[in-house]
C-alpha cells in the first residue's frame, strides 16, 4: 500500500514539474511577445 502511494506521489511531482516547465515556457513566450510590442515591432 505505501509503495503504490509512493509512486502515485513521484508520478504527480513528475507530472507538477513538467507541467510548471511548460508553463515557464509559455509565460516566457508571452513576456518577450509583450516587450516586443512595448518596442513597437510587429512580429506576428
Amino acid at each position: 500500500m505505501a509503495i503504490i502511494w509512493f509512486i502515485h506521489v513521484k508520478l504527480i511531482r513528475q507530472l507538477h514539474s513538467s507541467n510548471m516547465r511548460a508553463a515557464g515556457l509559455e509565460k516566457s513566450k508571452l513576456q518577450s511577445k509583450l516587450a516586443g510590442k512595448n518596442l513597437g515591432s510587429s512580429d506576428d
